[in-house]
């Protein structure tokens, strides 16, 4: 079709001729034959002469796997083409690494699996994103980037620029963290393959294998004897990196990633995540039991125009007391922290817990406690989203914060010196 050369293939895209190019390759038995119009489509398609190259000597399954993951928009050509070619220099560099080390058992060049090739789409759209002038993303719309994994959809109205900037920053996550969880991940995912261990047998099979306890069978274990004969008491297999949990971690938590953290790599990354879902299940927990708790009494709440007397005017914050166990689980998901886990003590009698609100009583600053220690009662938590510490700012006397928890301590000093009698936890 491209014997006489450039006139058709001027006639694509750039797009379009990096995918008749992988095409070529993956459908041709000798590529040898078509290392010409695959170098000119490959021009065309914006690779450099590095760039051509590596591409030619990859095999036809990654061939596959670029292909499969190939963007269906143009405007994100270029941001793409950097990434494969930012990509394939990084593994080159992995396998003169390996050379020189001399190590009887290298891996040679890492190979481009389906995962490392989707990562690259990812990486360019983010990027173009960056470039746009765009600095965060929807939570929904980078959960449906991170997950979907053929993404084969075209991107148009995916970052909609009708949005106003309010509303676009609002709930969102940094373009720039995304990048770096990104990268992260493919620096994982470049790491020589863990080899972890997966028994063949079930428990039972296992322990008749290991006492050989069948003198109650019909033939006394000839017929286990010849299924297991040649088979490995265990298999080895990739572990590959724990990709959609931390993901689900990440966009949840919303944390923002600064370099220092990204070179700490992805078992960073993976425990962060391990921490979040552990404690996850322990809030799952506290809402189970919600309904059947008691609402505990809180002096504040009970009087709370007389208390607000007590506060100086224009503040710009409100103190809104927490006395609902279920008010309680909410404050935890909506601030991103484990207040729920306090309910107990709650019930106890000897804490208090608060949320802190702007004017309209709607916007949550922070989530505070105190507690009845040696008969006084004292802030001993203060944080805001994603456990961000505020009991620093109790050490600024003129701070609005200082003064709004001052007048709750004086108050429940006042009111309640010896705490609130315990109620029944559950069924206790």
């Amino acid at each position: 079709m491209y014997q006489d050369g450039n006139a058709e293939c001027q006639e694509l895209t750039h797009r379009a001729a990096y995918v008749e190019a992988l095409r070529l390759l993956i459908e041709t038995s000798n590529k040898q034959q078509v290392f010409h119009i695959v170098k000119k489509l490959l021009t065309l398609g914006g690779f450099t002469q590095n760039g051509r190259n590596r591409i030619l000597h990859y095999s036809k399954e990654e061939w596959q796997n670029l292909s499969d993951a190939c963007p269906i928009d143009d405007f994100l050509w270029e941001f793409y083409v950097s990434e494969v070619q930012e990509l394939m220099g990084r593994m080159d560099r992995l396998r003169r690494l390996e050379t020189k080390s001399n190590h009887s058992a290298s891996y040679g060049r890492p190979f481009l699996t389906p995962a490392l090739a989707h990562s690259i789409n990812q990486l360019a759209v983010l990027k173009w994103a960056s470039d746009s002038g765009l600095s965060g993303i929807k939570r929904g719309r980078l959960n449906y980037l991170l997950l979907v994994y053929e993404h084969r959809h075209p991107l148009h109205g995916f970052f909609d620029k009708s949005i106003s900037p309010t509303e676009m920053i609002s709930k969102s996550l940094s373009i720039q963290s995304a990048i770096r969880f990104l990268e992260a991940y493919q620096n994982e995912l470049l790491l020589p393959p863990l080899l972890e261990r997966r028994d063949t047998f079930d428990p039972d099979t296992q322990h008749l294998i290991d006492n050989w306890d069948v003198h109650w069978m019909e033939d006394g274990g000839d017929e286990l004897l010849e299924l297991v004969r040649d088979v490995p008491l265990f298999k080895e297999y990739d572990s590959l990196p724990n990709y959609s949990q931390v993901v689900d971690w990440f966009i949840n938590t919303m944390p923002e990633l600064d370099s220092n953290q990204a070179k700490r790599g992805w078992k960073y990354l993976n425990e962060k995540s391990i921490e979040w879902h552990e404690q996850d299940f322990e809030f799952a927990y506290y809402e189970s039991i919600a309904d059947d708790c008691p609402n505990w009494t809180c002096s504040i709440n009970d009087h709370y125009e007389e208390w607000l007397s007590t506060v100086p005017d224009a503040i710009g914050i409100s103190l809104i007391p927490i006395v609902d166990p279920l008010n309680l689980y909410e404050e935890t998901t909506a601030m991103h922290h484990c207040v729920v886990s306090h309910m107990e003590e709650c019930l106890a009698g000897k804490t208090r817990v608060f949320s802190i609100r702007d004017e309209s009583r709607e916007g949550r600053i922070a989530t505070v406690e105190i507690k009845l220690i040696q008969n006084h009662w004292t802030v001993t938590e203060f944080k805001g989203r994603h456990n961000l510490e505020f009991i620093h700012r109790l050490e600024k006397h003129n701070d609005p914060l200082t003064i709004l928890m001052q007048k709750a301590v004086d108050w429940y000093d006042k009111k309640v010196p010896q705490g609130f009698p315990a109620l029944q936890f559950l069924d206790e």
